[in-house]
């Protein structure tokens, strides 16, 4: 370790004298002064790609501003400089480079010839001769200009140019954004076509050969799963595409995609620093660096960052800066990979000699390309050919390399497997031991189902315990665990079938059954009651198929009862703050008024068969009950009562239902549970007393407080027993009458609470007619009917807030209840002033019924909406909708002998299709002096 770091910070100098080399500017020495004479071409009937660089004279143009008359003139006064290169280079040069050729042809005819430049990334390229007529015509091509438009279709700029008996001055401009060059070649057009076929049979081959081997370690990738392979592919692909565009070849076929205005010298230094990421990266894995050499592998990952940027500042800053960086981080990779390959190979790594030859072979083909862009090496076909010759013998080296690697794979895993059966029996017999003794301490009941299902011999102890049986193995697991366990015999058979049919096959099988297998039973056997959580996996065979069952049991009795009791006094906790915020009389007069309607109803599911006639009766008493549950905000009660609902409704709107008393029963208990656990907190937590009212007979009652009213007016009586009178006398009536007047003041409160749930305002209340004392059943029934009325006039009468001002209506709603008495009977009449009944809406229900035709008055129409399930409303809410409330409220009414009415008062809009209404409840009187009634005296509030 300690020779590495002299040989980083090596690196490190040398490549920064690399930096300030490129940066401050390498010395060109293109031009010859002097006053020798620049030698003219003359014609040979056969050119065989004569060199024309030292034929040249040339003249750079750093301002970009010169124009052909300028060159003119400048070549008359001597400006350009002769070449004594053969091919002049330029270098990182931003100039335009101009040239001028003397050309002599002896011949009495015009010869036809080719200029080549074999220059592939000249953006412009330009020549100037003179026509048959004198005048001096120009050609253009470059990879900046479409190559259709080319003299030859060919990857490199070729002109064909005619040559008149006679000598002749050629000009012409050069001009490209990174290196610039100028390999100027003249051809005979069968010799051009002769060398340009074999140049491109050579670049096919080694274009199909990077082509090949990208294929073959695909195919490798794909079998062994080794990312190596990936990135090597990366690699050979990014060579790839460096060797086309060096070739011109991407250039031209690009060209035809109408993309030739795409910067192809940024693409060249792009491709080189990826050619540098991608081999930096193959390295990285061919020789584990981060195993090997982990400070070496944190200075390439530093030298990763730094290509990538540069990456960035090629496409989008400095093309310049971009090359010089280019050739740093080439260097610095080479460098890098001699480095790292060394090092891992002096460590006994064999496969690293393979990889240190190849990246030798490629470093050497690349430096005399490199080297010829920035001047340090003659053009020739050495700095042409070399890079593409290395990266082929590199390829080759490296084929071999990762076939080395793989050898070395297997040799290692040889040691391995040699090793590990030397000490095979050795940690069998280990393991088994860690087994058994986990098996007997574990805390849990772990068992393994075999063939048949059988339960093997290999379980942990405490499933004996937890079984409470101790004849386990080779039993059934059907008859151990599923026979004794909750689930019912269909689910049972589910769960044996799916284990049955999953051993012995493929993986998929197990994964396609798992949701039938249960995640927790309830486990019963003799006088032992357990809960467990159950867990399943699975072991597979060597051919891959299901072996046997892992199954883990838990007890989880002890955390289920714990859950319970919390979830029970969580929902008790919850129900008693919803007691707390009714007042006891609301709270008194609620249960008192359901357990009548629940009563009614066990007595109904009690019976042998149900009807639909019992289904309507049940309906509207859980109705009741819903909605007086959610008046008071005891919301699990309302739920538990909406879903009793819900499914009497469905049976109700089904034309031939089937009805399941099992069911019913089932939902009815569950909903009474949950009052019971209301009623339990009411009377013995909160201590609210629904025996308040006296249970006598209400005829005695009703003759002691008829003597006790005959003895108060008796004028013998001392004024002491007159009091004392008087005061039994209120306390009887109190029993036996409550005042009308304080009922319909506590469903106002109501009402408040039900707007407040409808997002409605606060409604105003008038209540006004006859003092009346009534009966606490008459109480009953008049709050179970008001409650109805209320909730759907505040659901489906009144307006909302917006609505009502825009109708230029107080926003709050107005509901007045007004009470008349009469001999026979008393009433009271409830009316709004919301937007009135929709009688053209109940006529179409009506016609769907198939009873609209034979009814047309609007009080006959009005008088529908008793009927049940006949509602006007559009949607079903847990508040009012299905229809039910009015006939609730008609059959509570006939119960006791009265009457529900509705009143048509007069149309509600200029359309006449709602109307003003008022609803009528008449209850009977048979005698008056029971109930106390005063006529003449007015209530108004």
């Amino acid at each position: 370790m300690r020779t590495k770091r002299p040989i980083i910070l090596a690196i490190s100098v040398l490549e920064l004298l690399m930096i300030l080399f490129l940066w401050i500017g390498i010395p060109r020495n293109y031009l010859e002064a002097g006053e020798n004479k620049t030698p003219t071409l003359i014609l040979k009937r056969q050119m065989s790609g004569e060199v024309l660089g030292r034929y040249l004279n040339l003249l750079s143009d750093r301002s970009h501003t010169f124009e052909f008359e300028d060159i003119l003139h400048a070549s008359q006064n001597s400006k350009f400089e002769r070449s004594k290169q053969d091919v002049p280079n330029f270098g990182l040069d931003s100039s335009i480079h101009w040239f001028h050729i003397s050309i002599h042809n002896p011949f009495p005819t015009e010869q036809s010839i080719l200029l080549e430049n074999k220059f592939s990334f000249v953006d412009q390229f330009e020549v100037f001769f003179r026509n048959k007529s004198g005048d001096w015509e120009r050609k253009s091509a470059g990879d900046q200009i479409d190559f259709r438009s080319r003299d030859i279709a060919t990857r490199q700029v070729v002109f064909r140019l005619s040559i008149p008996p006679g000598t002749h001055e050629l000009y012409g401009r050069t001009y490209s954004e990174g290196a610039q060059q100028l390999p100027l070649y003249v051809w005979s057009e069968d010799a051009f076509d002769k060398h340009n076929s074999s140049e491109y049979i050579w670049i096919g081959i080694l274009l199909g050969f990077h082509l090949v081997v990208c294929f073959y370690n695909l195919f490798l990738f794909l079998s062994l799963r080794d990312r190596t392979y990936f990135i090597y592919i990366t690699y050979v692909l990014s060579n790839l595409l460096y060797q086309a565009v060096s070739l011109g070849i991407l250039q031209q076929y690009l060209s035809y995609l109408n993309l030739h205005h795409y910067s192809f010298n940024r693409l060249m230094i792009v491709l080189v620093d990826a050619c540098g990421i991608t081999g930096l990266l193959f390295g990285k894995h061919f020789l584990n660096l981060r195993r090997r050499l982990p400070k070496l592998n944190i200075y390439l990952n530093i030298s990763l960052a730094v290509s990538g940027f540069n990456v960035f500042n090629t496409l989008f800053l400095s093309l310049q800066l971009g090359t010089a960086v280019c050739l740093l981080t080439a260097a610095n990779a080479a460098t890098i990979t001699m480095v790292s390959s060394f090092l891992v190979m002096r460590q006994g790594y064999s496969p690293a000699r393979y990889f240190l030859a190849a990246f030798s072979a490629y470093i050497l083909g690349v430096s005399f390309t490199l080297l010829n862009l920035i001047e340090l090496f003659p053009s020739s076909e050495l700095s042409r050919w070399g890079q593409f010759t290395g990266g082929a013998i590199e390829l080759t080296i490296l084929s071999l390399a990762l076939g080395a690697r793989i050898n070395e794979k297997r040799r290692q895993q040889v040691v391995k497997i040699n090793d590990l059966n030397q000490n095979l029996e050795e940690k069998v017999e280990q393991r088994t031991a860690e087994i058994k003794s986990l098996l007997e301490h574990i805390p849990q009941g772990i068992l393994s189902i075999g063939e048949g299902g059988l339960i093997e011999a290999n379980y942990s102890k405490q499933l004996e315990a937890i079984l409470n049986d101790k004849v386990i193995a080779q039993q059934s697991f059907n008859d151990k665990i599923l026979c004794r366990s909750n689930l019912s015999q269909d689910r049972q058979d589910q769960v044996w079938q799916s284990i049955l049919t999953s051993l012995g096959e493929d993986e998929i099988t197990f994964l396609a059954n798992e949701d039938k297998l249960p995640q927790q039973i309830r486990y019963t056997y003799r006088d032992w009651d357990r809960i467990f959580r159950v867990t399943w996996n699975f072991q597979l065979d060597r051919n891959n198929t299901v072996r046997r069952i892992l199954v883990t049991l838990l007890d989880a009795t002890s955390e289920v009862a714990a859950q319970e009791a919390l979830k029970k006094r969580n929902d008790e906790i919850a129900a008693l703050r919803q007691l707390v915020v009714v007042d006891d009389k609301s709270s008194i007069q609620f249960f008192n008024s359901s357990k009548a309607l629940l009563e009614e109803n066990e007595r109904l599911l009690s019976a042998d068969t149900i009807g639909l006639e019992d289904i309507k009766i049940l309906f509207v008493n859980a109705h009741t009950l819903k909605g007086a549950a959610r008046t008071l905000h005891l919301d699990e009660l309302s739920e538990a009562f909406h879903t009793v609902e819900s499914s009497y409704a469905d049976l109700l709107h089904k034309p031939n239902p089937v009805i399941s008393t099992t069911l019913l029963r089932h939902e009815f208990i569950s909903a009474k549970r949950i009052f019971d656990g209301y009623l339990y907190l009411h009377e013995h937590v909160l201590h609210r007393n629904l025996g308040s009212r006296i249970a006598l007979e209400k005829n005695v009652l009703h003759r002691g407080l008829n003597m006790l009213q005959s003895l108060r007016n008796h004028s013998g009586i001392d004024q002491w027993l007159k009091e004392e009178i008087e005061e039994s006398v209120r306390v009887l009536e109190s029993h036996l009458y409550i005042s009308i007047k304080q009922v319909l003041s506590e469903l106002s409160i109501q009402a408040e609470k039900v707007a407040n749930d409808l997002s409605k305002a606060k409604p105003y209340i008038s209540i006004k007619g006859d003092s009346l004392n009534i009966t606490h059943k008459e109480e009953d029934i008049l709050r179970n009917c008001l409650i109805h009325i209320i909730r759907n006039s505040l659901d489906h009468g009144i307006e909302s807030p917006e609505n009502r001002i825009a109708k230029n209506k107080n926003p709050h709603g107005h509901i007045q209840f007004c009470v008349t008495t009469q001999e026979d009977y008393w009433s009271i009449f409830v009316e709004d002033d919301g937007a009135g009944i929709d009688i053209s809406k109940i006529r179409e229900k009506a016609k769907l019924k198939g009873v609209g035709d034979s009814i047309q008055t609007p009080e006959a129409l009005a008088s529908l909406i008793f009927e049940s399930g006949f509602s006007t409303a559009n949607s079903i809410s847990m508040i009012s909708g299905r229809g039910v409330g009015m006939s609730a409220i008609k059959r509570y009414m006939e119960q006791i002998g009265g009457h529900a009415g509705i009143d048509i008062i007069g149309p509600a809009d200029p359309s006449g299709q709602r109307y003003t209404f008022r609803l009528v409840l008449k209850f009977p009187v048979k005698r008056k002096s029971e109930l106390g009634l005063t006529s003449k005296t007015n209530i108004a509030s």
